[in-house]
Order: structure tokens, then sequence, then C-alpha cells
């Protein structure tokens, strides 16, 4: 198992509440709430999620963001040295 790690410069880390419970529904509205936490267009953007909590009317989650470029740089030093990674992960989440 191959592990990258993009630096925690490049990730936007944001704890924010959806009012949904049912994962698809969260699935399918996830890239639009990120809009309005985002300091970039979204389509610029590589997205995650870290479900925290549901309550009993919402779901708080950490929202996982980075820069297409950022990705596509990083994975690149990785494939220079002929290694693919399966996994890429950040600074930031691993403290989320």
């Amino acid at each position: 198992l191959t592990v990258a790690n993009l630096e925690g410069k490049n990730v936007l880390v944001r704890r924010f509440k959806i009012k949904l419970l049912k994962e698809k529904d969260i699935e399918a509205v996830f890239p639009f709430e990120a809009e309005s936490v985002l300091p970039y267009p979204v389509e610029e953007a590589i997205l995650d999620k870290i479900y925290l909590e549901k309550q009993e009317d919402s779901t708080a989650l950490n929202l996982i963001a980075a820069k297409l470029p950022s990705v596509e740089g990083c994975l690149k030093r990785y494939h220079d040295l002929k290694i693919d990674p399966e996994i890429l992960t950040c600074e930031p989440a691993s403290l989320a």
C-alpha cells in the first residue's frame, strides 16, 4: 500500500453542518454546499468529507478541499519517481 501526502498549506479544512441525515442525500448536495465555504470555484477543487456526527436534524462534516493543480502536482512528483500511490491524504485530514 502506497500513500501520498499533500502538504497542509495546499489543503482547506472547514467544519460545517448540512440539514440532512441520509448519506445519499448529503452526497447529492455536497458540492453545492461546499461552494459557500470555498475561496475558489468548486470546479477547480478536489473535494472530500469526513462525517463527524449526526444530530437530530443535521449532519456535521469536515470538508476537505484542495485546488486541482496542487493535487496534480503532488501526484506528478510521485509518478516521476515511478511510484503510483493508492491513497492520497493530507496533514490536516489526519488531525481532523
